[in-house]
Order: C-alpha cells, then sequence, then structure tokens
C-alpha cells in the first residue's frame, strides 16, 4: 500500500526525532505544543503548516528540505494532471522560489532570536528598564 504526503512527513519526522534519542513528549515540550498533537503529526493524521514543520526541523537539527526529498507520494499520472517535470516547475517559478527562500531565512532568524531570547536566566535582560 503507497503512503501518502502525511504519513511519509510523519515518518520522516520519527526517523529524525529516534535518531536524536528524543521521545515525542520531549521534542513537543520543546515545540511548545502537547505530544498528543505531535503524535498525530508523526502519523500522518494533522496537515501541519511549513511553519511548524520548520520549528520541528529546527529543534531537530535538520534541514527542512530532509522531511520531503525523495517522497514517494500518491498522485495522478503527469499525463492526468498536466503535472511537470522538478526542472521545469523550478524554472518556472524561479521568482517565487527566490521570495520563499528570502521569507524562510528571515523566518529562520526570527526563531532564532526567540530561542535565544527564552534561553536568558535573568529576567531584567528579557524586559527593557523603564525610564
Amino acid at each position: 500500500m503507497k503512503k501518502d504526503l502525511l504519513q511519509i512527513l510523519g515518518d520522516r519526522i520519527r526517523r529524525s526525532r529516534e535518531s536524536k534519542a528524543l521521545t515525542q513528549a520531549n521534542l513537543a515540550e520543546e515545540l511548545g505544543m502537547t505530544a498528543s498533537a505531535f503524535s498525530k503529526i508523526e502519523n500522518g493524521i494533522n496537515n501541519t503548516p511549513v511553519k511548524r514543520l520548520y520549528q520541528i526541523a529546527e529543534v531537530l537539527g535538520v534541514d527542512i528540505v530532509e522531511f520531503f526529498s525523495d517522497a514517494n507520494i500518491v498522485s495522478e499520472p503527469r499525463e492526468k494532471t498536466g503535472a511537470v517535470s522538478r526542472e521545469e516547475f523550478i524554472k518556472g517559478n524561479q521568482e517565487t522560489i527566490n521570495i520563499v527562500k528570502l521569507e524562510l531565512a528571515k523566518f529562520r532568524e526570527a526563531f532564532s532570536t526567540k530561542k535565544e531570547y527564552y534561553k536568558l536566566k535573568n529576567r531584567s535582560l528579557k524586559t527593557p528598564k523603564k525610564k
């Protein structure tokens, strides 16, 4: 039986998590979500937003691309859908791809800054002094 994208994605997240010797509960806590909600991601039940996938990849220390590379996704044959090859798609959508890469880089920087902020132990460093 072929798996759909959500199941493949969940399997890849699970393998990555297990390779880091993390439990679902550990990773869910790092992400600020419940273990139950995270379990639904790994089991291919929930359609996860890209922002959350990026956070998962960031916490696991992997590139988000690893979750999608060479996915055997259930789909209609190209003739029926009018799908184009990967190369044709990239060529025709390079501007959009560049915009997405730029937005991802901004998000990566913001997420990293937010992570560092929450690591601060001294609360006075977190809040600006009132004048």
